[in-house]
């Protein structure tokens, strides 16, 4: 039987008393006293927990503006981009209620602004989302991509075929998007695929407004609607590599390795 999963407010007491501790107290390093400021809580996949908002899927589950989603043949689809935008104090006074689920542990820490502290990661919203639905029905031999490969990406990332796209990992679809596919998709999709591909390449605006022409309404999902949000997470924060997850996620797995050992978990 599945244990039942945690409430937030338990789950996180221990983070947040911390946190709310080191910045009273601030920590000190070789009798060196520093001061403790939230600059981003980057946890996509935990955000609707952390945060107590309605999951991706739900009609109010944009987390930077106010707008509802359309239910669209099995799908719950967001083609409205004149937004009115969500703001921290809206958030706190959970003025649209559809939105929260409970109040949120993150709302008791000060200095914390629930709506900018919490950017949207690239890894998770561009990498292994929308890209992935572009790609689906293409197809591109490895050698071909293998020619159009950076030296930075040459020990950590060896071209795949699109056929196994499934088991592409984030940091691929980073470089065939900032890097290899201009140059593989121009001979690999049709014409209409490859010209949206470089919207997302430029200006990704464009490549949301026309996302539901070449995919249908349906597919414009809450990943893809989010897209023309990252513009604000670099107004505040500077470019999207800065507040990623992908040094991160390296060295979860290797956290995931140590933890199948019991000699690891003694030590």
């Amino acid at each position: 039987m599945a244990c039942p999963s945690p409430k937030a407010a338990i789950y996180l007491k221990d983070f947040k008393d911390e946190l709310i501790e080191m910045q009273r107290e601030g920590i000190q390093h070789h009798g060196k006293r520093y001061r403790v400021e939230v600059s981003a809580v980057v946890l996509t996949p935990a955000y609707s927990f952390a945060t107590q908002a309605a999951a991706h899927t739900a009609y109010y589950s944009s987390r930077k503006c106010v707008t509802k989603g359309e239910y669209e043949i099995s799908n719950v689809a967001f083609n409205e981009f004149n937004v009115v935008l969500q703001t921290n104090e809206s958030f706190h006074n959970q003025d649209q209620k559809e939105h929260h689920r409970d109040h949120s542990p993150f709302e008791d820490i000060p200095g914390i602004d629930i709506v900018r502290h919490f950017p949207y990661d690239y890894m998770y919203l561009a990498c292994l989302g929308p890209l992935l639905v572009c790609l689906q029905s293409s197809v591109c031999s490895p050698s071909y991509a293998k020619s159009w490969n950076p030296l930075e990406f040459t020990s950590q990332c060896k071209p795949r075929t699109l056929r196994e796209l499934r088991r592409w990992k984030a940091t691929e679809f980073k470089q065939l998007l900032l890097y290899t596919g201009p140059c593989v998709l121009k001979k690999t999709v049709s014409h209409d695929v490859f010209l949206h591909f470089l919207t997302f390449n430029f200006a990704m605006r464009c490549f949301v407004e026309n996302f539901q022409n070449l995919y249908g309404k349906r597919s414009v999902s809450h990943n893809v609607h989010a897209l023309i949000h990252l513009f604000d997470n670099v107004l505040h924060y500077g470019p999207l590599e800065k507040i990623s997850c992908f040094k991160f996620e390296g060295k979860l797995q290797h956290l995931k390795r140590m933890i199948r050992k019991k000699t690891a978990l003694r030590s």
